[in-house]
């Protein structure tokens, strides 16, 4: 597991491979499972948070594929997701969309912010919130405000 920490840390040239075979195991039964990715977003500072999702979304084998545009896209499908069953949406999946989203441009990174509000009115996905709400980076933090001016959680 530490292994894993330093090159999610350190290591430029692994890092997307390691984003996307941790994103890819949604079993929280086996040790490396995506809360192992949730939890390293959760402690990067503004600087790191930023590298890290522009670096694991803009290589080859990244989760969706060529940057800034890909960043979107994943925002957008999970979104889409949300509005046709929420229940759909792996709850570790949810919290990472949670801490990319404010990579997003403003219209996806809005129409997410809605949809995230009619969870918290409807209760949904709450312990996803409250997990991604200790987060360190400042664009997670401001995405969250924006969501507690809306509603309470």
């Amino acid at each position: 597991m530490v292994i894993i920490k330093k090159i999610l840390s350190t290591d430029v040239q692994n890092k997307a491979s390691i984003a996307v075979f941790l994103f890819n195991k949604r079993n929280e039964n086996i040790i490396l499972n995506i809360n192992v990715l949730t939890d390293h977003i959760n402690t990067l500072n503004d600087l790191e948070y930023k590298d890290f999702i522009e670096n694991i979304f803009d290589k080859r084998d990244s989760v969706v594929k060529r940057g800034q545009y890909q960043i979107e896209a994943f925002v957008e499908k999970i979104t889409a997701g949300l509005k046709a069953n929420p229940e759909n949406i792996h709850n570790s999946a949810f919290s990472f969309a949670l801490q990319v989203s404010p990579m997003a441009n403003f219209v996806e990174r809005s129409e997410f912010i809605e949809e995230c509000s009619r969870l918290i009115l409807n209760g949904l996905k709450t312990e996803c919130f409250e997990f991604v709400n200790r987060a360190k980076a400042k664009p997670i933090i401001e995405n969250l405000d924006k969501l507690r001016n809306r509603n309470v959680f």
